[in-house]
């Protein structure tokens, strides 16, 4: 009866020998040479300007002492390449906080009514999120809303918007066309952002805004980035001016604001992968070097001859 059960077909295992590990490391140190050169090149290509303006005195003081505009002078010392993304950086903000995340309705977000004040508790009304001099009582429809009035879309993570602008000059004369247009996730965009009806006397901001789409974005750490527009020509070498309007206040929550240009390279900056992987490579290449002189040097270095081999 276990005969019929036993596998009897014949078979072969073969011996890993110095010649089979050659070309198995070779091809592997081959595959980590060419990582980590591709990663140092696209590294050295790779350009990104950060700007700390956490409290606006960064180099240089306010000049409109009376306004929340800063201007911040920067250096760029070679030409970055089309296209380049300006992002805003936010360290110690704590965006994925739990209860952040929840005070929130997609429901509203995406047009619909919701009157469910459970998704917003302490977040469903003017009042509860904004002071009395907050600028979003009069939306950008000119509509102004009364302190009892509801607020959509409700919810902390919403009224936390960052609502920091930005200017770029060169040599203090020509502005930098900075496009904000086509920023967010499209996929987000159609489905999740709809402005609600009569949305001009309802919403005391325009949800299909690109720049408050990024924001609703959940972050998996404290310190994150976020992009707010595009350059689409290079930036020549020069003197340049950063000009901030100053809007979003950081001190309640302990935090730093930066200001990044960036290249395009999704590699981003891995010089310390790509040496990992040349280092790698290096020691292939001696366990390569090893091995084959073993492999000359052995006397069993005989062609297998399958005809030979033993059948267990």
């Amino acid at each position: 009866m276990k005969k019929l059960f036993r596998q009897e077909l014949k078979s072969y295992t073969p011996e890993w020998n110095a010649k089979c590990s050659i070309i198995t490391d070779l091809i592997i140190m081959i595959s980590s040479f060419s990582i980590g050169i591709s990663m140092l090149y696209f590294s050295k290509r790779y350009s990104l300007i950060e700007i700390e303006y956490s409290s606006c005195l960064n180099n240089v003081p306010i000049i409109e002492k009376n306004t929340k505009k800063c201007t911040i002078p920067f250096q760029i010392k070679k030409t970055i390449k089309s296209p380049i993304y300006i992002y805003y950086k936010l360290k110690n903000f704590y965006l994925n906080h739990r209860l952040l995340v929840e005070s929130k309705s997609w429901k509203e977000l995406r047009g619909e009514e919701d009157d469910t004040k459970d998704k917003c508790k302490y977040s469903y009304l003017m009042f509860e999120i904004f002071p009395k001099n907050s600028p979003y009582y009069t939306n950008q429809w000119n509509y102004t809303f009364s302190e009892n009035n509801i607020s959509s879309p409700c919810g902390l993570w919403a009224s936390s918007f960052f609502n920091d602008t930005y200017k770029i000059t060169f040599s203090n004369e020509t502005p930098i066309n900075i496009n904000e247009n086509n920023i967010s996730n499209k996929y987000l965009k159609e489905k999740f952002f709809k402005r609600r009806k009569e949305y001009e006397t309802k919403q005391w901001i325009d949800v299909e805004n690109e720049h408050f789409i990024n924001w609703m974005n959940i972050e998996t750490s404290h310190n994150f980035k976020k992009i707010w527009g595009k350059i689409d020509f290079d930036l020549q070498p020069g003197n340049y001016t950063l000009i901030v309007v100053n809007n979003y206040d950081i001190k309640k929550y302990d935090a730093e604001k930066y200001f990044c240009i960036s290249s395009s390279n999704r590699l981003g900056i891995n010089n310390l992968f790509g040496y990992f992987f040349i280092a790698i490579g290096i020691y292939l290449f001696i366990v390569i070097m090893i091995l084959w002189v073993r492999y000359l040097l052995s006397k069993e270095n005989k062609e297998v001859n399958i005809n030979k081999l033993k059948w267990d």
